[in-house]
């Protein structure tokens, strides 16, 4: 997840393969200087931390009808996050370490982890139903943008703003809720979380209307696959990112749920004794901020390398252990030592 309102001049890489996907295993960072981008990473870092903050503290202060409305639509998940904070050289490291076609880690190499939709409603705790989220179509987005005007009672849709919905997201109510406010705050939890932390596309908190045929079926939000939803939003991102950097273009705004493929690549490190359990609620519910940060500095092997610090000191849980699958271990877990500073 990185944010920049200012345009930057793309980074010099002598590292030339740092975002190609056939660069496999090769998860260091580059050796070309960029002070630039490292100054924008920073700010943005700052940025999407304010973001981090505002959704802990917002699922942590809602009231318990909002949040067994939350437990309906299958978000629940989400309600037990403690991060606040983002790494966003990490971050933006493990996007170009990603692969836009398969959304898998290091694919091509021996070393490939793949990273499915019940893996991503597993580590962030959003459903993965059977319903796809598909886009309005041009003759339905004026019915779309009508249904929302209506329920959040605005003349435009440019009226529903993220400080708006905000404000539905914190009413507190000492009676019973509506139906009717039952399915505002449905609307703008779901809406809320896109546009702040699933799938974020600017700074500026934009609205899309790109998911919102499926709020129209709001009682039945649950049997959607928003983890399919992020998973490919995720995936274009990386595509955006490696694009970018490939071609020496401004990097702007990187879109998606960074936090995503860092926990992903985070759980299949092995931190012996430390490695979190398998407690059967989401993954992000397990980690706090200093817990991300302990194992991102752990798996450090060169700190002070441009643009990225150079990454994959810790060795890979044993895939074939696994078999990439978060919920569910199949016995002991092994690890083994990945040389992930070179193409294997």
């Amino acid at each position: 997840m990185a944010t920049m309102n200012n345009t930057l001049s793309a980074p010099i890489l002598r590292d030339t393969h740092l975002c190609s996907p056939a660069a496999g295993a090769n998860v260091s960072g580059g050796s070309g200087s960029s002070s630039v981008l490292t100054r924008a990473l920073h700010a943005a870092r700052a940025r999407k931390m304010y973001q981090q903050k505002q959704l802990a503290d917002l699922f942590s202060d809602i009231g318990d009808q909002q949040k067994e409305l939350v437990r309906q639509m299958g978000f629940d998940g989400l309600l037990s996050m403690r991060l606040t904070k983002l790494n966003k050289q990490f971050g933006a490291w493990i996007l170009c370490k990603l692969d836009p076609s398969s959304g898998n880690l290091f694919a091509g190499s021996k070393h490939e982890i793949c990273l499915t939709c019940e893996d991503v409603s597993l580590l962030l705790g959003i459903p993965c139903g059977r319903k796809q989220i598909l886009p309005a179509i041009k003759n339905e987005v004026k019915d779309v943008k009508a249904y929302m005007c209506e329920i959040f009672e605005k003349d435009s849709f440019d009226g529903i703003t993220i400080a708006t919905i905000q404000r539905i997201l914190e009413k507190k109510f000492t009676r019973t809720m509506t139906v009717h406010e039952q399915i505002v705050f449905k609307t703008a939890f779901i809406i809320f979380v896109v546009t702040k932390f699933l799938a974020p596309q600017s700074v500026n908190n934009h609205i899309s209307i790109r998911y919102m045929k499926a709020l129209v079926d709001v009682e039945n939000i649950h049997k959607y696959n928003w983890a399919e939803f992020v998973l490919h939003e995720i995936k274009d991102a990386a595509a955006a990112l490696q694009d970018k950097i490939r071609h020496r273009k401004s990097i702007g705004y990187i879109n998606g749920c960074i936090i995503l493929p860092e926990l992903f690549y985070l759980h299949h490190l092995d931190f012996g004794t430390d490695t979190p359990g398998h407690e059967n609620i989401s993954r992000i519910g397990v980690y706090n901020d200093s817990m991300i940060a302990e194992f991102i500095d752990r798996d450090v092997i060169l700190k002070n390398r441009k643009p990225f610090p150079a990454y994959g000191k810790m060795k890979l849980r044993n895939r074939h252990v696994e078999k990439c699958n978060l919920g569910h271990p199949t016995g002991a877990t092994e690890a083994a030592h990945v040389n992930r500073s070179f193409d294997t």
